[in-house]
């Protein structure tokens, strides 16, 4: 989930990362378990990002793998409702 740190990488701030998610459109579901926040999709899927409770920065490709894993989860299908 969060991608483990390079020397060419630097740090971002979760913070920015859930900032990024609401420009998009999601909505934060719960603080789920530990390390992870549940967030919900506009397709109404549910995706995960990292806790900003636990982590206060993360690696900087973490964002884009949070982006990436929306776009995984708006390919599918809205959920049922």
């Amino acid at each position: 989930m969060i991608s483990p740190l390079s020397p060419n990488d630097g740090l971002i701030l979760v913070p920015k990362i859930e900032e990024a998610l609401v420009l998009l459109n999601c909505t934060k579901v719960t603080y789920g378990n530990l390390l992870n926040c549940m967030w919900r999709a506009p397709n109404g899927r549910l995706f995960h990002a990292p806790n900003p409770l636990i982590h206060k920065m993360v690696p900087a490709d973490t964002l884009s793998g949070t982006i990436c894993r929306l776009a995984a989860v708006m390919r599918l299908s809205p959920r049922p409702a």
